[in-house]
């Protein structure tokens, strides 16, 4: 008699492929959060009305892994010049609980711009480039970009501090206070406007 339980044996065992570990690696936040995170920027973050956002936003709680995993999704959204998403962002991390959240734009054909603006608090790393005007008005907290930046890092920037692990295109325009470090080359450095803070 045949074991029955044979052909069993015989099945070879899959290796998870890297999108099923990313996927795993992304567990612990709530779906349903985060789709009502998007109906939300769908709905009022390009029109830049921000009493609305911060109504829906501040009264839903939302964690950190809710926040990055919103970043994903969002380089789908966003079209060129296209200021809302990082002014969209900073209402999000504002409100969020938790002190640090990372995002991801590295798989973006795009990147946003703005990132950070008016932040006053929170730790922000960022898997990927940046766009310009990075903490634009930013006011207090940290940014953390693990790749490159645009123009105008730090623009009308007034404490906090700004950390490119690559290049920047340019840096210091109308800049207040707080500090930015770029690790790599900078293009341009444009003092006009600049009445404070520090550049490294």
């Amino acid at each position: 008699m045949n074991n029955p339980f044979e052909k069993f044996h015989e099945r070879e065992v899959r290796e998870k492929t890297l999108k099923e570990v990313k996927e795993e690696e992304r567990e612990g936040f709530d779906k349903n959060k985060v789709a009502f995170i998007v109906n939300v920027y769908d709905n009022y973050g390009p029109l830049f009305n921000f009493p609305a956002i911060t109504k829906y936003l501040k009264e839903l709680s939302y964690t950190e892994k809710e926040v990055e995993e919103f970043s994903y999704m969002l380089g789908r959204r966003i079209k060129n010049d296209d200021w809302s998403p990082g002014r969209f962002m900073e209402v999000l991390i504002r409100h969020m609980e938790g002190e640090e959240v990372t995002l991801h734009t590295k798989d973006y054909d795009l990147e946003f711009d703005a990132l950070g603006h008016q932040m006053d608090a929170k730790n922000v790393s960022v898997d990927g480039d940046a766009g310009d005007h990075l903490g634009y008005e930013m006011r207090g907290g940290s940014i953390s970009v693990f790749g490159n930046a645009g123009n105008h890092v730090g623009n009308r920037m007034g404490e906090g501090e700004i950390k490119v692990y690559g290049n920047a295109e340019g840096a210091g325009i109308s800049m207040r206070g707080g500090k930015v470090h770029i690790k790599g080359s900078l293009d341009n450095i444009c003092l006009d406007g600049f009445t404070g803070g520090e550049i490294w």
